[in-house]
């Protein structure tokens, strides 16, 4: 039934556009030949959406480590901004006692 109506397709296709039509077995290794490559295809693609989704958690956790990275050198620099003035502070006052002696 399927050989029978290719042919009658094929048939009417020469007749209305003037192609001809390759044989069957032809389109039968083409049809073979296009489903292992779709099937090639799609595993490459569930392939890269893992690599995908590996590299996007991984920059997931970079991010939150960025995060805690950023909130220590904030602290960092206010204990620094502490640390200075209190230094400011004790070098004027010794060299005010400096300058008494």
């Amino acid at each position: 039934m399927r050989r029978h109506l290719l042919s009658h397709a094929c048939a009417e296709r020469q007749s209305v556009l003037g192609m001809v039509c390759p044989p069957l077995e032809d389109l039968q290794f083409e049809i073979k030949t296009g489903k292992a490559n779709a099937a090639d295809l799609t595993a490459t693609i569930q392939k890269e959406i893992a690599i995908a989704e590996e590299l996007t958690a991984k920059i997931e956790d970079l991010a939150a480590d960025i995060a805690v990275d950023d909130a220590e050198l904030k602290d960092a620099t206010a204990i620094r901004g502490k640390e200075a003035a209190a230094f400011a502070a004790e070098e004027k006052e010794s060299k005010e006692v400096m300058d008494m002696i």
